[in-house]
C-alpha cells in the first residue's frame, strides 16, 4: 500500500514539538510499534502497557511521515468508551486533525456503511434492531410450529429456546450463514465414521448433530421472519457488511480507496465477522497490507468459546512476515500485583506464550515489569461469616480510604454478576458514599418503573374491578399528591361497606367521607377511567406519554433529587415500548403488561442506557465491564466458588467443531475463561487489591455454605495477606443495624449539571436541535438532551414516509436510468407509512393526503427528474466527526445534485411536507417567520464546507 509523499505541513509545524516530547517518553518497544508504519504489525500489549498511547502516537506518526489524510485512517475499537479515549488522546497530540480520523467501533463503522449505501442491504434506514423480547417471541413461534425432536422435549417444548438464541448470536458473530452452518454440520457428521470413539461418545456426537440440524432449520426460519418484519439483529450489521463486501467488489473498492491504514484495538476479542470486515478492507494489498492490531490473549473475555489465541494465530497465518512486538513495561500496577497475576494466568494453556512460540521467537516466561518497582503484599484476602458482614466490611474500608484522602473515583468494587451489586449499593447509600454503577441495571426492577407499571396495572384492572389493593398503593405514591388521611378514610369506608375503593372514591359525596381534599382524590381516579378509554383510541406510545404527563409522575421525576436516574430509566423503558409498538402497531395496555410479565418470567431485562457521566464517585461494575479501566484501589467482592471459577455453563446445543480454525477448544482447562476474568480484575489495580468472600450467604429463605474461589488458592501465599476478621465480626454487630435501616430519602448520586455535561460530550448538534435551542433553551434541554418520552406525531410519520418514497424514486432512476411509474412511487409511500406507528384514523387520513400530494408532485416534476449525486447523505456521523470550534455538528441532506461538475458546485435539496412558505418567510424577513428554514440551509452548507471528505462546494439550497 503506497504511503510515501508530502506530509501534512500544518500538522508538522503546529504539533511536532508535542509529538516529539511524547515520543521521547516512550520505551524502546513502544517506539518500535509507533515507527513500524509499513506492512502488517501485531502488538502483544498486556495490562497497563500503554496500548492507547501507542495507537494514538502511531496515527500521529502516519500523519507526520506520509501524505495520508486523517479521514484515510481507520481505527477500530471494541467499545464506544475506547473510541472516545483514543480520540481524546489523539487530540492532545495532533489537535483538531484528530476529529477527522475515523476512530470508531466495528458496529458504528458498519452502520455507517449501511446508511451510506442502503441499496446494497436488505433493510431500510428506518428499520430497528429486534428487541430481546421480540427475538424470544419469534423463536417461540418457530419452535412451536415445527415438528422438532432433539430441541423440543414433549414436556417442555421451549426448554432449548435460550440456547437457540445464544447459538444464533454466536453463529452470526462468527460470520456463519445458514449455508455455511450446513457444510460444517455435514463435515462433523462425516468425521464421526472416521474417528475411534466409545459408544457413549459416538452417541453424544450423533445427538449433538441432530440438535445442530434442527438449529439450522430454526436459523433459516428466523432469518426469513426478520426479513418479513423488516427488522435485523444487532449482530447482522457486521455480518451483512462482510457479505456485501464479498459480493459487490465495487462497494469494497470504494472503501479500499478511502482507507489506507487500518488499526484494531482489543484484537483478541474481535469475532470472525469483525475480522472479516477488517481483512476485506485491506485484502487488495495481500501480505503487505498496512494493518496494525493490538491485543492480549491473557485478557480475552469475549472471544467465542474463550478461544483467546484464535485471532492471533490466524493473523500470523495470514501475514507470515508480520512484525510481532511484545510490550513488557507496565505503567499501572506494583510489581507484586503483576507477579501474583502472572502466577495465576500461567496456569492457562491458551496464552500469549503460545502466540510468541508460533513466531519462532523466545517465549516470554517472566511477568510484566512494573515502572513502580514496588514489592510487598499485593493482595489482601478477607473471609467473613456472612455476606452482610462482607458488605459492611467493604463499606467501612471504602469509607476509611476516602477519609484518608483517596478520591472516590480511584476506588472500584468489582463483582461477577449485576445481581451482586444490590446489597453493596444499599450499604454505600447508608454510609453516605457517592457511587456510580456500570453495567446497566434492569429498569423493570427499579422502584420508579415499578410504580409506573403499578399505575398501568390499576388502569387495566378497572375493566374487571380488581384494582383495590394496587389502587391503594398507587394513591399513596408521592407523585399522586393525594392526602394520605383521605386515602385511609376512603379505604376504611370501602372495607366497612364491602365495596370497591374505586367506587367509593369516584362517588365520595354519596358516602359522606369528610375528606380534606376530595376534589384531588376524585380527579385522580376519574383520570384512571379516562386513561382506560384512551387506551382504545391512541397508539401505545401516545398513551404512555399521556399517562406519564397527566399522572404527575413526569413532573415528580423532574423535581426529584435523583431526577437524572429516574428519567434515564423512563427513557430506557420508553425505548422498549417503541420497539414493541414497531413490531405490533396494535399494541395496547393489556399487550404491554403481558409482555412485561413474559420478560420477567424468562429473565429478559430492559437494560438502563449508559448515562455517560464521569463523577468523583466509587465505581461499581462487573468484572467484564471493568476491562480497559484502572483504579488505585480495587475490591473483588463475593469471591466464592461457583461464582469466580467453576461456573456452571450448560452448552446444550454445542456448535460444530470446525467453527474455529486455529484452536481446539478442548485443549483448554475448564476454568481458563474465568481465570482470565480474575486476572483482568487483579490487573485493574494500581496499588491495592482486596478480595472478599463470605462462608455463608442467604439465598431465598435458606442459608447456603460457600467455599472461597479456587483462584485465591492459585495465588502464591507470599503475595497474600489474610485479614484478621475476628475483631471486625464483633464490631459488625453494631453496624448491622445501620445496614438494615431504611434510608430517609434517596440521595442523589449524580449532579444534574454533571449529567447534562455527560449528555453534551457525545451530542451532535443538528439543524433541528439548533432551531429548538433558539426557540426555547428549556425545550431543547427536555427534547434534545434529556429526551423526555415523546410519541412520534402523525405529521412526522407522514414526513418520514414521503421522504422514503422520494428516496426510492430517485434510487430507481440512479439504478435503471428511467423514471418509475407513479403507482410504484405511491406504493412505496403506502408501504413506508404502514410501518409507522399510528392510529387507524390517522393512518387513513395520512394515506389519502400522501396519495394526493405525491401525485401532484410526480406530475409536476416528472420531466425534470434525473440522476442525483447523493441521496440521504449523512454528514458528521460514523468514524469521522465534524466540529465547529469545539461543537460537534452533523445532519442528513435529502438530496444533493450537481450544478457545475467542472467547478465542483452542488445544490442541496430538502423536502418539506408542511405548509408552503414564501421566499421572504424562508429568509426570515416576515413578522411571523423565525428564520429556521434559511438557517437549516446555511447549516447544510457549513457541514459540506467543514467535511474534509466531501470535496464539493454548496452553491444553492432548495426546499
Amino acid at each position: 500500500m503506497p504511503t510515501s509523499g508530502k506530509p501534512i505541513e500544518k500538522l508538522r509545524a503546529k504539533h511536532s514539538k508535542t509529538f516529539q516530547k511524547l515520543f521521547d517518553n516512550l520505551n524502546t518497544l513502544q517506539k518500535k510499534a509507533v515507527n513500524t508504519l509499513e506492512g502488517p504489525v501485531m502488538v502483544l500489549a498486556g495490562p497497563g502497557t500503554g496500548k492507547t498511547q501507542v495507537l494514538a502516537m502511531r496515527i500521529a506518526k502516519i500523519l507526520q511521515e506520509t501524505d495520508t489524510a486523517p479521514h484515510n485512517i481507520l481505527a477500530l475499537t471494541f467499545t464506544e468508551s475506547a473510541s472516545k479515549a483514543m480520540r481524546e488522546r489523539l487530540l492532545t497530540i495532533i489537535g483538531e486533525e484528530a476529529y477527522y480520523v475515523q476512530i470508531t467501533t466495528f458496529h458504528s463503522f458498519c452502520s455507517d456503511v449501511i446508511q451510506s449505501n442502503p441499496e446494497y442491504f436488505p433493510f431500510s434506514r428506518q428499520a430497528e434492531p429486534l428487541s430481546d423480547l421480540e427475538r424470544f417471541t419469534v423463536l417461540e413461534s418457530i419452535i412451536e410450529s415445527q415438528p422438532f425432536q432433539a430441541i423440543k422435549p414433549i414436556n417442555s417444548p421451549l426448554f432449548y429456546i435460550k440456547d437457540c438464541i445464544r447459538a444464533i448470536q454466536d453463529l452470526k458473530r462468527e460470520g456463519v450463514s445458514p449455508d455455511s452452518l450446513r457444510v460444517l454440520i455435514d463435515d462433523d457428521a462425516a468425521a464421526i465414521n472416521t474417528e475411534e470413539l466409545s459408544d457413549t461418545d459416538r452417541h453424544q456426537k450423533e445427538r449433538n448433530i441432530e440438535k445442530q440440524r434442527e438449529l439450522l432449520q430454526v436459523y433459516l426460519l428466523y432469518q426469513q421472519a426478520l426479513i418479513k418484519r423488516g427488522r435485523y439483529d444487532y449482530e447482522d450489521m457486521i455480518f451483512f457488511v462482510s457479505e456485501m463486501f464479498r459480493k459487490h467488489v465495487e462497494l469494497l473498492r470504494i472503501y479500499q480507496e478511502r482507507i489506507q491504514f487500518v488499526l484494531i484495538d482489543e484484537y483478541q476479542d474481535t469475532n470472525a465477522a469483525q475480522n472479516a470486515v477488517a481483512e476485506l478492507l485491506v485484502s487488495y494489498w495481500g501480505e503487505h497490507a498496512n494493518i496494525f492490531v493490538v491485543g492480549d490473549a491473557d485478557q480475552s473475555l469475549y472471544r467465542f468459546q474463550g478461544a483467546s489465541i484464535e485471532n492471533s494465530l490466524a493473523f500470523l497465518e495470514r501475514y507470515p512476515k508480520a512484525n510481532v512486538i511484545s510490550l513488557e513495561q507496565n505503567y499501572r500496577s506494583t510489581q507484586s500485583i503483576l507477579d501474583a497475576a502472572h502466577n495465576l494466568i500461567s496456569r492457562n494453556t491458551l496464552t500469549n506464550d503460545r502466540v510468541v512460540t508460533r513466531t519462532g521467537k523466545k517465549v516470554r516466561l517472566k511477568p510484566l515489569i512494573s515502572q513502580e518497582k514496588k514489592y510487598g503484599v499485593a493482595i489482601r484476602v478477607a473471609e467473613f461469616s456472612s455476606d452482610p458482614t462482607e458488605t459492611i466490611f467493604i463499606a467501612e474500608e471504602v469509607s476509611a480510604l476516602i477519609h484518608s484522602g483517596v478520591k472516590p473515583s480511584e476506588i472500584a468494587i468489582l463483582y461477577r454478576t449485576n445481581a451482586d451489586s444490590a446489597a453493596i449499593e444499599d450499604a454505600l447509600v447508608k454510609w453516605g458514599i457517592k457511587y456510580e454503577i456500570d453495567g446497566g441495571v434492569d429498569v423493570l426492577e427499579t422502584p420508579i418503573i415499578q410504580q409506573f407499571l403499578s399505575l398501568c396495572s390499576v388502569v387495566h384492572r378497572l375493566r374487571s374491578k380488581q384494582e383495590d389493593l394496587e389502587l391503594f398503593t398507587v394513591l399513596n405514591y408521592p407523585w399522586s399528591r393525594i392526602d394520605p388521611l383521605d386515602i385511609l378514610r376512603a379505604s376504611r369506608e370501602a372495607a366497612t361497606k364491602r365495596i370497591g375503593l374505586y367506587d367509593v372514591v369516584s362517588d365520595d359525596t354519596a358516602y359522606n367521607l369528610s375528606l380534606k381534599k376530595p376534589e384531588e382524590l376524585r380527579a385522580f381516579v376519574n383520570r384512571l377511567a379516562e386513561w382506560l378509554h384512551a387506551d382504545a383510541e391512541l397508539t401505545f406510545p401516545q398513551w404512555f406519554e399521556k399517562v406519564l404527563n397527566e399522572s404527575g409522575l413526569l413532573q415528580y421525576v423532574l423535581e426529584s433529587p435523583v431526577s437524572m436516574e429516574h428519567m434515564n430509566r423512563l427513557q430506557s423503558l420508553f425505548r422498549e415500548v417503541k420497539l414493541m409498538a414497531a413490531g405490533n402497531h396494535n399494541l395496547k395496555l393489556a399487550d404491554f403488561l403481558e409482555s412485561v410479565e413474559r420478560m420477567r418470567e424468562h429473565g429478559i431485562a430492559v437494560r438502563e442506557e449508559d448515562m455517560n457521566v464521569h463523577v468523583d464517585a466509587v465505581k461499581l461494575t462487573t468484572a467484564h465491564s471493568a476491562k480497559g479501566l484502572e483504579w488505585q484501589h480495587v475490591f473483588i467482592a463475593r469471591a466464592v466458588d461457583g461464582k469466580w471459577g467453576n461456573v456452571r455453563v450448560r452448552n446444550l446445543i454445542p456448535l460444530p467443531e470446525g467453527l474455529l480454525k486455529q484452536v481446539r477448544v478442548e485443549e483448554k482447562e475448564q476454568n481458563e475463561d474465568e481465570r482470565r476474568l480474575f486476572y483482568v480484575s487483579l490487573t485493574r489495580a494500581k496499588q491495592t487489591v482486596t478480595v472478599t468472600y463470605a462462608k455463608t450467604a442467604i439465598s431465598g429463605n435458606r442459608s447456603r455454605q460457600h467455599m472461597h474461589s479456587m483462584f485465591i488458592e492459585e495465588l502464591p501465599k507470599k503475595y497474600q495477606e489474610q485479614f484478621d476478621s475476628d475483631e471486625f465480626e464483633k464490631k459488625s454487630e453494631s453496624l448491622l443495624r445501620r445496614l438494615l435501616q431504611q434510608p430517609t430519602h434517596p440521595e442523589p448520586t449524580i449532579d444534574e449539571q454533571e449529567w447534562i455535561q455527560g449528555l453534551l460530550r457525545d451530542f451532535v448538534l443538528t439543524p433541528t436541535a439548533l432551531n429548538t435551542f433558539l426557540e426555547c433553551p428549556y425545550k431543547f434541554k427536555l427534547n434534545s438532551l434529556v429526551k423526555v418520552p415523546r410519541a412520534k406525531q402523525d405529521y412526522l410519520s407522514f414526513g418520514t414516509a414521503i421522504h422514503r418514497a422520494l428516496e426510492l424514486l430517485f434510487r430507481w432512476i440512479m439504478q435503471y436510468d428511467v423514471v418509475p411509474e407513479k403507482e410504484k412511487v405511491i406504493g412505496w409511500f403506502e408501504e413506508a407509512l404502514r410501518k409507522e406507528v399510528m392510529s387507524v384514523q390517522q393512518e387513513e387520513a395520512r394515506l389519502n393526503q400522501g396519495r394526493k400530494v405525491l401525485s401532484i408532485y410526480y406530475d409536476q416534476y416528472k420531466d425534470e427528474m434525473k440522476k442525483q449525486l447523493f441521496l440521504e447523505k449523512f454528514f458528521g456521523y460514523g468514524g469521522s466527526h465534524i466540529y465547529l470550534d469545539d461543537i460537534r455538528i452533523g445532519g442528513r441532506i435529502d438530496k444533493i445534485q450537481w450544478m457545475d461538475p467542472k467547478k465542483k458546485t452542488v445544490a442541496v435539496i430538502d423536502y418539506k411536507t408542511g405548509q408552503p412558505r414564501s421566499k421572504n418567510d424562508i429568509e426570515g424577513k416576515t413578522a411571523t417567520s423565525t428564520g429556521d428554514y434559511k438557517r437549516q440551509l446555511l447549516f447544510y452548507k457549513l457541514l459540506a464546507d467543514l467535511d474534509q471528505t466531501f470535496g464539493m462546494r454548496v452553491a444553492e439550497g432548495v426546499f
